[in-house]
Order: C-alpha cells, then structure tokens, then sequence
C-alpha cells in the first residue's frame, strides 16, 4: 500500500551545478504558493538513513521535478532518485516534471554528452575487446 503523501513536490538535482541557481529559485517560487516541498537538503530527519529517507521521501511526494543538469548523470544519487521516481510514477501514478538546465533534452534522451554514460560505455567497449563479444551499453 502506497503511503500517504506528506510533500506536494520532491525535487530530483545534483546540487554541484543546481543547488544555487535554478533549483533555489524553483524551491523559493513554490514555497511562495504554498507548496510543501521535499528537497534534499532541508527535509531529510536527524538520524534517518539517507537513501532510506530519500525514498520515504520520495514515495510521499504527489509530484516530482527533475532538474536534468550536466552533472545529474555523474551523480549516483540523482541515478537512484530517478530510478526511484520512475518506479513510483508507473506504480503510484505519480506526475513527473522535467527541467533541462543547461543541457539539450536530447542528449538526455540519448545519453550523450554527459560523462557518466560516456565513462560507461568507454568501460563496456573496454571489457567487449577484451572478451571479443558484444556488451549493451545502453546506447538507445
């Protein structure tokens, strides 16, 4: 059973390139309409493990925005989340906002761009010479 929903909006962002900029403005605006609003930095309770607390958070939240960044994928924690999120928009019929900071929609969409594909896939073409077949590095 679904818990029920303590934050109207989780915000999903890798604070290197979001955390002063647009995600503090996106925070301030909704906070301005009264918006109860979960962003990493300021809900998580004392003593609650974090990917723990995250996930809570997460599976308590009506809506969830993304802030797609050139660090976000770089980010093993903005990965989970976004696992997490997707999970939750299929399973609990959640509503998913994404923002481009930055970056194009379609190198998102295609995982270009961005070093933590680009690291991977580099390690799987690696690991295919090395064993002379093919790996799915995910390229679609």
């Amino acid at each position: 059973m679904a818990a029920p929903c303590k934050y109207h909006v989780f915000i999903s962002f890798s604070g290197e390139d979001t955390r002063k900029n647009i995600t503090a403005h996106l925070l301030a605006a909704l906070k301005g309409y009264n918006f109860y609003v979960f962003r990493d930095d300021t809900k998580l309770e004392t003593g609650i493990e974090i990917a723990t607390g995250l996930f809570n958070a997460i599976e308590q939240s009506k809506l969830y925005i993304i802030v797609f960044s050139k660090s976000y994928t770089s980010s093993h924690w903005c990965l989970n989340e976004l696992a997490k999120i997707m999970k939750c928009k299929d399973t609990l019929k959640r509503i998913v906002i994404p923002i481009f900071y930055d970056v194009d929609p379609s190198d998102v969409r295609k995982q270009e761009n961005f070093y933590a594909f680009n690291e991977k896939k580099t390690r799987c073409q690696n690991a295919q010479q090395e064993i002379g077949g093919e790996l799915d590095v995910g390229s679609d």
